[in-house]
Parts: structure tokens; C-alpha cells; sequence
């Protein structure tokens, strides 16, 4: 008797682990961590049908195929829980129907007089369990459940049916405590699963949530700065139209000015006024064409303020787990601060310097601005939330660089440094 129940739970097990691979799309190939989840879930099982444990002890099979799915194929908890429903759904369905050819069977040798004990009984379970396992092996990957088990997943909706059947499974059993009186302990170790699922759910339904509101923020950046580069390639392709009648006019000055001196101050006069016009045409070569584009519109606003800007800017592709989106912010808020510094200190030289640049580990954002030496104790006060030299509660810029900073594992320096014979702060920003 012993040796028909090893069996079929061991066909069971089996056929459950092959399920659970053609569900993730992967081959089934015995293993160490298979032989270990087969080996675990015959004893549980076998304890159970030998009456020396309570049922509820068969919850611990599902655990192990958790176990087994995270240690053996992937971590993800969206997946493992839908293909651990679906592996029981179609487990359960192939074994209905597979269950129909021993009973039909049972049903004739009973009718002729046959007695259906235990035994026959267990022998119709080991047949039917045989004919599972039979099915997966033939069928294999012709079942197709990679698509069904990426349906489920990419679909909110059955996210959410989800979550409300833990729900309702949760007030049922509720309710059964308030019609009865007591709840059984299979009813409790229920009850804790639910509680699980409806918790971590809960917690992948924000993080989704929260990832698709930074992918539309990511799309809306894209396609306001991506026009502004499009501007400025289309301005400079316009420009250069124009580059024959530049030279001609530079070369035709001598027929103006009668001195040798006069022509020079002309001639550079009017270089001066062209380069002013294109200052910002090398973004077009070192930046993405999102990043390209807000530092045009940025470098824009600041020089109408009367700020010159100096850039170097080499970072085509970036190469770092930093969104583009928070990316932007960050340099906003570190040349908003930079820009704000100039206008207020009527001292300081009018101009600001701004570097990105493509490294082996990431990309470098390097922001300056002119400023009196600074401390290293008033350095370290900048990042404090509600810290600015503008007042109080004025300091939430730096401190949420901060916190981007951190959340993407980058490092942050802030230092002295003298550029152009002026001391100015300087913001580096390592994007890993």
C-alpha cells in the first residue's frame, strides 16, 4: 500500500514540476533542488495519508514549489504566484480529466460484481497520476504555457481578481468563525497566506503604479526635449546656408574700413557675433537628444539672464541605472541653484560651468558656479532638508539630489575649486 502511495505522489510531484518549468518557458531537467522538492513533498504527503499529520500540513507542498521556483528559476513574485496558481489550475484540470478513464473502469468492474476497496482505489490514483505525468512528457512545450503564464502576468486585471479573491477567501472564512465559533487550523494557515499575498500585492501594485507614473514622466520629457533638439539641428542647418555670406562679408570689410586696425576690430566684432550666434551648436554632438535638448532650453533661459555659460558635454549614451528623467531634475535644480547664486552675489563673474561626461562606470555631472571659499562645515550644511542661504525652509533642492543620489547608488561630491583665476563650489554627480 505504502509503495501505490509513494508513487502517485511521486507522479504528482513530477508532474507538477514540469508544469511549473513549461510555465516559466523553460525545459524541466532533474536537479538536486528537484530530486530535494520531490523527495520533501512525497513525505509530507505520505504523512498526511497515513493519518500521522492534519491536512492543513499540505499547505507546505505549495511552499516548496515557491522555494523550488526561487531558488531553481526565477525571483520574481508576480510571475512565481501567478504560475503557481496557474501550475495548480492545470495540474487540477489534466488530472480531472486523466481521473475519468480509471473511474469509468472502476465503475464497470463494479457493476460486474468486482469489490472496490482501498486498494483499487489507490491503484486508480496511481493511473490516473501516470496518465498526468504521461501527458506533460508527451505534450511538452507544444502546450504553449510561457504565453498563457505571460498573459497573466502583463494583465492588471488579473492582478486585481486576484487580490479580491484572497479577499473574499479571507471574509468567508471570517464569516464561517462568526457562524461556528471556531476556525480550523488549515482555516489559519489560510487565512496567514492570504495575509501574505494580499501584503506583498499590495506592495507590487505601488512599486507598478510608481513605475508607470516615472515611465509617462520619461515619455513627456522625451517628447518636450526632444523637439528642442530638433529645434536647434534644424537652426543649425539653417545656419549653415548662411556660411558663404558670413565669409563673404568678414572678407569684404577691407573695402569699408581704411585702416589696418579699424578692419581687425570689425572683422572681430563680427566673428564674435557669429560664434555668440552658436555657442550652443556642440550639444548637437556630445548629448542624447533628450539631455541635448533641455540643456539648449536651460543654457536659453540662462543666457537671457545675462549669464554666460561654459559646457562640455560628451555623453551620447548613458550608461547608468539613473533614469533620464531624474537625471534632468538633478542638473535642473544643481544650475537653477548656480544661476540664483550669480544673480545674488553682484560680485561674482556672470557665468556658469556645466561638464557631462561618458566614463567606463557611468557618466560624470559636473556643475560650478563663482562663490567665496566656503567651508567645509558650510558645505556640509547644504544638503541638510530646510537648509538655504535663500532662508528657512528653503532648502529642499540639494537635499532631493540627494535622495537621487542615493536611490541609484551614485556618489555626490561637493568641493573648492578655481576656475578661470575665480573660486567657485562645484557639484560632481558619479551616475553609475
Amino acid at each position: 500500500m505504502i509503495i501505490l502511495i509513494v508513487s502517485f505522489l511521486a507522479m504528482e510531484s513530477l508532474a507538477a514540476m514540469m508544469c511549473i518549468h513549461q510555465l516559466y518557458g523553460q525545459k524541466f531537467r532533474i536537479s538536486v533542488y528537484g530530486a530535494l522538492f520531490i523527495l520533501a513533498n512525497v513525505t509530507i504527503y505520505l504523512t498526511i495519508n497515513l493519518g500521522h499529520a492534519n491536512e492543513a500540513w499540505g499547505i507546505l507542498g505549495y511552499f516548496l514549489i515557491c522555494l523550488y521556483c526561487i531558488c531553481r528559476i526565477d525571483r520574481s513574485f508576480r510571475r512565481l504566484l501567478m504560475n503557481i496558481i496557474l501550475d495548480i489550475l492545470v495540474i487540477g484540470i489534466v488530472q480531472l480529466i486523466s481521473a475519468l478513464i480509471p473511474f469509468i473502469v472502476e465503475v464497470f468492474l463494479g457493476g460486474l460484481g468486482f469489490e472496490i476497496n482501498e486498494y483499487v482505489v489507490m491503484v486508480r490514483t496511481l493511473v490516473a497520476n501516470g496518465l498526468v505525468l504521461l501527458f506533460f512528457v508527451l505534450m511538452g512545450e507544444r502546450l504553449r504555457l510561457k504565453k498563457l503564464s505571460d498573459y497573466m502576468v502583463g494583465n492588471d486585471k488579473v492582478y486585481r481578481l486576484v487580490l479580491s479573491l484572497c479577499v473574499a477567501g479571507m471574509v468567508y472564512i471570517m464569516f464561517a468563525y462568526k457562524l461556528y465559533g471556531y476556525i480550523e487550523l488549515r482555516n489559519y494557515v489560510i487565512i496567514l497566506i492570504f495575509f501574505s499575498i494580499i501584503g506583498i500585492l499590495a506592495m507590487q501594485w505601488q512599486k507598478s503604479t510608481m513605475e508607470s507614473k516615472a515611465k509617462s514622466k520619461e515619455i513627456e520629457i522625451l517628447n518636450s526635449y526632444s523637439s528642442a533638439f530638433e529645434e536647434l539641428l534644424t537652426l543649425v542647418r539653417s545656419r549653415q546656408h548662411d556660411f558663404g555670406q558670413h565669409i563673404a562679408a568678414i572678407y569684404g570689410q577691407h573695402t569699408i574700413h581704411k585702416t589696418y586696425e579699424a578692419l581687425v576690430e570689425a572683422q572681430g566684432e563680427y566673428c564674435q557675433t557669429i560664434v555668440e550666434e552658436n555657442k550652443f551648436n556642440k550639444l548637437l554632438l556630445g548629448g542624447s537628444s533628450i539631455i541635448g535638448g533641455y540643456l539648449y532650453v536651460k543654457f536659453l533661459e540662462v543666457d537671457k539672464k545675462g549669464i554666460d555659460v561654459g559646457y562640455r558635454v560628451n555623453a551620447r549614451e548613458l550608461n547608468c541605472e539613473m533614469p533620464v528623467y531624474e537625471m534632468i531634475e538633478v542638473i535642473g535644480i544643481l544650475l537653477d541653484n548656480a544661476v540664483e547664486e550669480v544673480l545674488r552675489n553682484k560680485d561674482a563673474k556672470k557665468k556658469v560651468w556645466v561638464e557631462m561626461q561618458k566614463v567606463k562606470d557611468g557618466v560624470h555631472i559636473k556643475v560650478k558656479n563663482p562663490t567665496p571659499f566656503l567651508s567645509i562645515e558650510e558645505i556640509d550644511q547644504f544638503f541638510e532638508r530646510g537648509y538655504s542661504t535663500k532662508g528657512k525652509n528653503r532648502g529642499l533642492g540639494l537635499a532631493k539630489v540627494k535622495d537621487v543620489c542615493q536611490k541609484y547608488d551614485s556618489e555626490i561630491v561637493v568641493r573648492n575649486d578655481v576656475v578661470e583665476g575665480v573660486n567657485c563650489i562645484e557639484f560632481t554627480i558619479w551616475a553609475k
